[in-house]
């Protein structure tokens, strides 16, 4: 199902959402048809498809290494094979498939729903294959974002803390959690399943471990600013 924003945040009211949580706090609506959003078989399609015939047909794949690191695809120098990336996902390490709202008409149309309210944004999937898969460690993002959870269960940590000065420091070093080091937050902790949405305001850091394979869809947003790009509408191509 699409939601219009409206529709999206009726359990708290369009009016309050934006008094009470839009940029202050999270927000957890439950029990949503959002299945459809995205499969397993559309992940396996996907990941099949990179470096098929030698073309480089999905340049942004990301995937989460030892460590928290992160493997870009379309950054990294040293690329990853389908098959090294198939080992890493056998043994535990969670794919991100990124600005991947065009893989069908759901996702994209969700992606017009908040910019009716929002400036550009995208959506992005996360992927993990089996309990206490390899996640990004805490984190920070300068977007607002939406998680649908589609499939699976996983425990969110989401920290009574943003990120410095809203994002206003040395370029690149905002996302870090090293000055958390010494003394972490306090986080609220709960686990959250398929139907669920997660309203996360930008700039608040959090972290998930997956207690099962799952499928997160991070529907994320910039502020509306003038004369932004509109996108354009889904076609249909076949009846």
């Amino acid at each position: 199902m699409i939601y219009e924003f409206n529709k999206l945040v009726a359990p708290v009211g369009r009016k309050r959402f934006f008094e009470e949580y839009k940029g202050k706090k999270y927000l957890v609506i439950k029990g949503n048809e959002i299945k459809d959003h995205f499969s397993w078989k559309e992940f396996e399609d996907y990941l099949n498809c990179i470096d098929m015939n030698g073309h480089d047909r999905m340049p942004h794949f990301q995937m989460v290494l030892d460590d928290g690191d992160k493997y870009c695809k379309r950054k990294t120098k040293e690329q990853l094979t389908k098959k090294e990336i198939h080992n890493y996902w056998q043994s535990g390490h969670s794919a991100i498939l990124t600005i991947c709202e065009f893989l069908n008409k759901t996702m994209y149309r969700q992606c017009q729903e908040f910019e009716k309210v929002y400036g550009p944004g995208q959506a992005n999937i996360y992927c993990s294959g089996m309990n206490e898969a390899e996640c990004f460690p805490i984190h920070a993002d300068s977007t607002d974002n939406y998680l649908f959870h589609t499939r699976g269960k996983v425990q969110w940590h989401l920290y009574d803390a943003f990120a410095p000065n809203k994002g206003k420091v040395e370029a690149g070093k905002w996302r870090s959690n090293k000055w958390m080091l010494d003394k972490e937050p306090k986080a609220d902790v709960f686990t959250l399943e398929a139907g669920d949405i997660l309203y996360i305001p930008r700039f608040q850091y959090h972290k998930v471990t997956a207690i099962e394979s799952r499928i997160s869809i991070s529907y994320h947003f910039h502020e509306p600013f003038p004369n932004q790009r509109i996108r354009k509408p889904w076609l249909e191509f076949v009846h």
